[in-house]
């Protein structure tokens, strides 16, 4: 959606400021006596007037609670589309739904004004509601295509966890079983939230009903080759490159390739295809690609440059050749590449990496004044960097401006799991465990079916109080939807610990170390069976994980209290 340019759309002349002052003396004035008890409250011109002076002042959310009184005030329909846009231009979310249910009262056909109502409703969880927008949003259904239905699945997977997406999806298809492209973007959303059983099931369903659709196979392949089938992903790639011939076709076997690990093999390919093609920035930004995957970062930054120098992928060989220097450590170099990012969907992105390069050098105050840069420039973004910018006070050691940085960013967007659940970590870091615990619930509140939100408020209940009962139920709701998380089945193995049941923790421990070596993952399993009565398998496992991971404060910590 388009962001509202304040200078073009919310100017204000002096004769405005100065008619607003003089009636605000008016006002209090007239409100100064005794006799008045009545609250004042200003109107909608008032209120539109107001709103452009805290547009001018950089006061955004007061901004955008005018604009909204100005709304609700007004039976014209554009201060409802105004109020609407500029909220949800500059993440405010609350104000943006109040905004988009006006709209809709006023238009109740409006498309548009539907399709921000339905995507605010989903960040809200309320998934009944926002299907409902959401089917109005794409109109008639003999009108709709297949990148409609693209389209509105990227849209969801940017507001909301792509597992709202899916059940938004799972409706589409009720009401249209056989439609291709509905079932190619669920399969998207089914594999963007981790559920790549029912990713490649919907493809295959995808390509059955659309055999010819050649970006249906191709996602099919991908799919396919992430799942383990090696043969089956290129034999459907084959298919495709055999369907419709020709460099484009090539490339994305290339791309496969790559994907598989087979960057040898993409890189003859490569050089078959540059001499019927020579010359092709295509080809040189693939083989750059590949080059990097194979670990000849050297190699790959001379194509990215080469292609710096003649003009194409810009900001992507900006973006690859910043992430070589920042894999190499080399965070000053990292972050020029990064800040020479300067436009299009690639610019947020290179600003926080520079940020992050930033970080990595220890310069704290550098990363803090280039987001301060950014935000003075593109100010609705600000809600963008405020995670960063509690992670940045965090490693300087700035705890209760970390905090800050988190309840600022869930005034935009209170609804947000995410920031509910970084703050809920960082309160449980800092040693208050009840607000972090105050701050799992309200997540648990907003989404109680997120696995995430399930393994948090079951992991800290069981770490910092003696709820294990409630614990558990929590941990094995999250497990039975992510039945293979290690942090799960670590959560899982504590909560037995806690309440003595050593043998049958080392059970859940151990599977979860196998998963992933993680040095919190060895102090809970040593811990286990230290307590189980197996101290040698406890040093043995706390032995290993102290010297892969020597700064680990709970390992650390762990090691300490048993073995002093």
């Amino acid at each position: 959606m388009r962001d509202m340019s304040v200078t073009a759309t919310f100017s204000i002349t002096f004769n405005h400021r100065r008619w607003l002052a003089l009636l605000l003396m008016v006002v209090v004035a007239g409100c100064s006596g005794p006799a008045r008890q009545r609250v004042y409250q200003p109107g909608a011109i008032e209120s539109q007037l107001m709103a452009e002076v805290a547009v001018q002042r950089g006061e955004f959310r007061a901004a955008a609670q005018e604009y909204i009184r100005v709304a609700q005030r007004s039976d014209d329909v554009e201060y409802a589309r105004r109020a609407t846009e500029f909220a949800y231009g500059y993440g405010l979310e609350a104000h943006a739904l109040s905004g988009a249910q006006r709209w809709t009262q006023l238009e109740p056909d409006n498309r548009l004004a539907h399709g921000y109502l339905g995507r605010l409703y989903l960040q809200r969880n309320l998934i009944d509601f926002a299907f409902t927008s959401l089917d109005v949003s794409l109109g008639p259904q003999e009108e709709r295509v297949e990148i409609d239905y693209a389209n509105l699945a990227a849209d969801l997977s940017k507001d909301a966890p792509a597992r709202r997406g899916q059940e938004i999806y799972r409706r589409f298809a009720e009401q249209s079983p056989d439609n291709p492209g509905i079932l190619r973007a669920w399969a998207s959303l089914a594999a963007e939230a981790g559920d790549l059983d029912l990713a490649v099931d919907l493809a295959r369903q995808t390509v059955a009903l659309a055999p010819g659709w050649l970006p249906a196979r191709i996602m099919f392949a991908h799919l396919l080759l992430v799942a383990g089938d090696r043969s089956s992903a290129f034999e459907q790639m084959a298919f495709a490159v055999e369907s419709k011939s020709g460099l484009e076709m090539e490339l994305e076997f290339i791309r496969l390739l790559i994907m598989a690990a087979e960057s040898g093999e993409a890189l003859e390919r490569l050089d078959r295809l540059e001499v019927r093609y020579p010359v092709n920035p295509s080809l040189y930004r693939v083989r750059a690609i590949a080059l990097g995957e194979r670990g000849e970062f050297d190699a790959a930054t001379v194509v990215y440059e080469d292609l710096l120098s003649v003009g194409f992928y810009v900001n992507e060989s900006l973006w690859r050749l910043g992430l070589i220097a920042f894999e190499q450590e080399h965070y000053q170099e990292a972050a020029e590449h990064f800040r020479r990012i300067k436009t299009g969907p690639w610019q947020l992105s290179g600003l926080l990496a520079q940020v992050g390069a930033y970080q990595g050098m220890d310069d704290v105050p550098k990363a803090l004044r280039t987001l301060d840069d950014y935000v003075a420039k593109y100010p609705s973004k600000r809600i963008d960097t405020l995670a960063m910018r509690s992670r940045l006070f965090v490693s300087a050691q700035m705890p209760v401006q970390a905090i800050g940085a988190l309840d600022e960013a869930l005034a935009y967007r209170p609804w947000s799991i995410d920031f509910w659940l970084a703050k809920g970590n960082l309160l449980d870091v800092q040693g208050n465990s009840r607000k972090a615990i105050d701050a799992f619930r309200q997540a648990y509140a907003l989404d109680p079916d997120d696995p995430l939100v399930l393994n948090a408020l079951g992991y800290t209940l069981a770490n910092r109080t003696k709820k294990y009962k409630e614990a558990f139920g929590y941990i094995d709701l999250a497990l039975q939807q992510q039945p293979d998380n290690p942090a799960f089945l670590d959560s899982m193995g504590w909560v037995l610990f806690k309440q003595k049941n050593f043998d049958e923790a080392q059970l859940w421990l151990q599977r979860a170390y196998e998963m992933l070596n993680d040095p919190e993952i060895a102090a809970h399993l040593g811990e286990a069976l230290w307590r189980g009565k197996d101290r040698e398998a406890a040093e043995v496992i706390w032995g290993a994980a102290a010297e892969r991971f020597p700064n680990n404060q709970t390992l650390g910590e762990t090691m300490r209290r048993y073995k002093q």
